[in-house]
């Protein structure tokens, strides 16, 4: 995997990342004894600050002690050179427990000794016919560039996860459910991808402390999702050779928190309206600099044939600082979209 982030009018978060992982298992989850092994290494070469790499190798046993528990032993090692100039290298060791008792029910627990303490990811996901929930906390370290600042069972819990999720009765094909989700989405105006909390621009390594709960409750013609996030951020290691101008530079951590809510309703075979609200806080815990940003949007889309869609989106959005001059955007927007 390589990745290329460059952000617009500033350097700060600019950086060039490569990663590669390699996975082997056992295959079979009916069988008592399951085993993986895992294999990965990044290099992290930032535009402002110093290059960075981490390696790590990884194995789980786990033993099934009946269709619904699978316990799992973790071992391994790891190295990087985040917080020293040269690679320090760490035992990596923990347990996981995955616990399906039915097939809407899933809970999945992982506890780890890692380079910068104990980390852990913990996971919780239930369905039912009208209702789905994904709640997930987990303690890691973020991977720069690569868009996977901590890790968790069943995703981030973003509109994406929790309409997939929930539509796993209604097309029990997990590629036409991709589709189907995809084109569920783009219809009401939502990004698939948009998280709660907002990016921090850094291209530093991040010690991440995050929280999430995402719920949906679908009826015949509406849809209404809720999301809550709750994050921490800490930058791993100050060894730079640079002074670096990111969130970072006058603050050892950054607190987050953020909600969001939508509502789709089908007005007719061919018009969909849908309405988002979202609200994020932000604050340092040195200078206590603090920003609070609100949206909200308006999305109606018709079909005017079997591949074409027009769509009119209206939005505002509004962010309040406690350093820097406050702003309001109003946007309208009108596009006319084709599927091939």
């Amino acid at each position: 995997m390589e990745s290329i982030t460059k952000y617009r009018g500033s350097s700060t978060g600019d950086i060039h990342s490569q990663a590669g992982t390699l996975l082997f298992d056992s295959g079979v989850r009916a069988r008592a004894l399951t085993w993986k092994g895992t294999a990965y290494g990044a290099i992290y070469d930032p535009e402002e600050g110093r290059r960075t790499t981490e390696a790590s190798v990884r194995g789980d046993v786990g033993w099934a002690f009946d269709a619904e528990t699978v316990v799992s032993v973790v071992a391994g090692r790891e190295g990087n050179d985040f917080e020293a100039s040269r690679r320090v290298y760490n035992d990596l060791y923990g347990l996981s427990v995955d616990y399906r008792p039915n097939d809407r029910t899933r809970l999945y627990a992982e506890g780890l000794h890692r380079f910068f303490g104990t980390g852990y990811s913990a996971s919780l996901s239930y369905r039912l016919p009208h209702f789905a929930l994904i709640a997930t906390s987990s303690r890691s370290n973020s991977r720069p560039g690569l868009g996977l600042e901590s890790s968790n069972a069943f995703g981030y819990g973003s509109a994406y996860d929790i309409l997939f999720l929930q539509l796993s009765s209604v097309e029990p094909d997990p590629d036409r459910r991709r589709i189907l989700v995809q084109d569920l989405l783009t219809t009401n105006g939502i990004d698939p991808t948009q998280q709660v909390l907002p990016t921090i621009v850094t291209s530093g390594v991040l010690l991440v402390h995050e929280t999430a709960v995402s719920a949906i409750w679908t009826g015949v013609r509406n849809s209404i999702t809720f999301s809550f996030n709750q994050g921490s951020r800490r930058r791993l290691g100050q060894l730079v050779s640079l002074p670096v101008n990111d969130d970072f530079r006058t603050e050892d951590r950054i607190d987050q928190v953020g909600a969001q809510a939508t509502w789709m309703r089908r007005l007719t075979p061919n018009d969909d309206l849908s309405v988002a609200l979202a609200w994020t806080r932000a604050e340092g815990d040195v200078t206590l600099r603090s920003s609070n940003s609100r949206s909200a949007q308006v999305h109606w889309s018709r079909k005017v044939g079997a591949r074409s869609a027009f769509a009119v989106t209206v939005s505002h959005e509004s962010l309040e600082t406690s350093a820097e001059p406050n702003y309001n955007v109003n946007l309208l927007s009108c596009e006319y979209r084709v599927r091939f």
